[in-house]
């Protein structure tokens, strides 16, 4: 009996403790009572969640502090239009106490706005601040002769600044990037390899000559197979000059060895010499160039002589650029200028290939011409040599354009092209105003093969509209291995020099081009 009796107290017990009710009181600490004289609910207005607090008689009173991202908290407020502040010591007044909802106020932090601006000026009225849950409207810089590429939040413009994207909770310091970067110095030239996807642009010319009391001074190729240059280079109009490039670790060699997916415009080179017997790729302006847009390049009284002793690699040497796959070549021209190249004297199966312009083009090549000397040296007789006043060997267009070069050249097999030796692509409204030579070697036997075009030797593509001015002769050199080809048709007079026959007959662009009488076209340059 004594048993179901205590059993039944413990129950009573836990039904009454079931009624208690917990609660915190003012100084937010929780209990079990129902002895309070008023409830104090809050309404955070978008900040944290705040429990009620319960108020007991003669307790004083702590109001807690809610946070809020992005916001500073003002206070509590009795109504909700945020009017009637309410302190831990006006809820002391006897007229208060009663249950109530209390309100929070918050205000929007403000943050600051700082600017690099790297040499460039702010519009009027650009923001300083901005306060959180706003986008501020920042304006682009301006400076003169240069081109906005947009604001960064790291000095390296790495990490830029997208609106959809950033954090508007902290203080900003934007960069501004130029899309130029003015180069005047040799070494800022060759600081280009620091980031070789840049925007470079000639601010003077660069003359090299008298520094360190050297004629020439030595200047490294920009670029390489495995990080050719991606970026854009403008000349500007103005002149790299008096320097000389010499043997490189690269396949390639040139102002720049590897060219990929890049721009080069407006650039005058004069007076390099550029030597090596270790390269497959040369170029005065570019070694090897893919799917890039080249244009108003000038080569002036320059010199570039390339070899190799590998049987497996053909040189490819032009006055411009040594080998170019896909993009385009436009308003250029050599001058003055010595363009060679010289093949393995201990291996069969080799090559030399030489062009006034471009060694093997795969390129879109319009309005260029070349004059000056271009020489072969092919001291074995398997070595076989393709040269021509434009291209060695052409495998893409060439059109509205010219050479009134002289090209010589000596091996046991060599083919001479006024505009190209061999055309397996396109060439159109051209025309050929070389003079082909051939230095024999008293070695050399009757079996040796030589082959002259007046504009191309071997002919296996398209060649539509295309004029020459000298014509070769079936055998100048009474060898009966000796061929002659004259494709295309031979000029009437000095038609060259003719305005009406240039846009009429060749349908060239007249307005780019410099037409005087007596003299070779010109391009015309803005």
């Amino acid at each position: 009996m004594k048993k179901l009796l205590f059993i039944f107290n413990v129950l009573i017990l836990i039904v009454l403790g079931g009624c208690s009710e917990f609660t915190t009181n003012s100084q937010g600490e929780q209990g079990v009572t129902n002895d309070y004289e008023y409830e104090i609910s809050f309404d955070s207005n978008g900040g944290n969640s705040i429990h009620s607090i319960y108020v007991f008689d003669g307790e004083s009173i702590v109001l807690p502090t809610p946070t809020k991202k992005g916001y500073d908290f003002i206070g509590w407020f009795d109504n909700a239009e945020l009017t009637n502040l309410v302190t831990n010591d006006t809820l002391q007044d006897q007229n208060k106490k009663k249950d109530m909802i209390l309100y929070a106020k918050w205000e929007a932090k403000t943050y600051e706005i700082s600017y690099e601006l790297n040499g460039g000026k702010l519009p009027l009225n650009q923001p300083t601040e901005y306060s959180y849950g706003d986008v501020p409207i920042i304006s682009d810089p301006y400076i003169s002769n240069n081109i906005f590429s947009g604001w960064f939040l790291d000095e390296d413009f790495t990490t830029p600044y997208i609106t959809s994207t950033f954090s508007f909770d902290k203080d900003i310091l934007l960069y501004a990037k130029w899309k130029w970067k003015d180069i005047g110095t040799l070494e800022e030239f060759q600081n280009i390899e620091i980031n070789l996807d840049g925007s470079y642009r000639l601010k003077s010319d660069i003359d090299f000559l008298g520094l360190n009391n050297n004629y020439l001074n030595e200047f490294h190729p920009i670029g390489s197979e495995t990080n050719p240059f991606t970026g854009e280079f403008d000349g500007n109009g103005y002149v790299l000059k008096n320097f000389e490039i010499y043997e490189t670790i690269d396949s390639s060699i040139g102002v720049f060895a590897y060219v990929k997916d890049a721009e080069i415009h407006n650039l005058l080179i004069e007076n390099v010499l550029i030597l090596s017997n270790k390269t497959k790729y040369g170029g005065i302006l570019a070694g090897y160039v893919e799917n890039s847009n080249i244009s108003k390049i000038g080569i002036l009284s320059s010199e570039i002589s390339i070899s190799n002793d590998s049987a497996y690699y053909p040189v490819q040497v032009g006055g411009i650029i040594g080998l170019g796959n896909q993009g385009q070549l436009s308003k250029s021209f050599v001058a003055d200028t010595s363009v060679s190249g010289i093949g393995a004297a201990n291996y069969s199966n080799s090559k030399v290939i030489v062009g006034g312009i471009i060694g093997v083009n795969n390129m879109t090549i319009l309005q260029t011409y070349s004059w000056g000397r271009f020489d072969s040296n092919a001291p074995s007789r398997a070595v076989e040599v393709y040269m021509g006043g434009i291209a060695g060997i052409n495998e893409g267009q060439i059109a509205e354009s010219y050479s009134s070069a002289t090209l010589t050249g000596r091996s046991a097999t060599i083919y001479i092209g006024g505009l190209v030796a061999k055309n397996t692509g396109i060439i159109r409204n051209s025309f050929s105003a070389t003079e082909l030579l051939l230095k024999l070697d008293e070695t050399l036997t009757m079996m040796d093969e030589y082959k002259l075009g007046s504009t191309v030797v071997f002919q296996q593509g398209i060649l539509s509209n295309v004029y020459y001015r000298y014509e070769q002769l079936s055998n100048p050199y009474y060898n009966p291995y000796l061929t002659s080809h004259n494709e295309g048709t031979k000029f009437e007079g000095s038609s060259w020099d003719n305005i009406e026959f240039l846009s009429m007959e060749l349908n060239w662009h007249i307005e780019d081009w410099v037409i005087v009488e007596g003299y070779y076209p010109g391009l015309k340059y803005e």
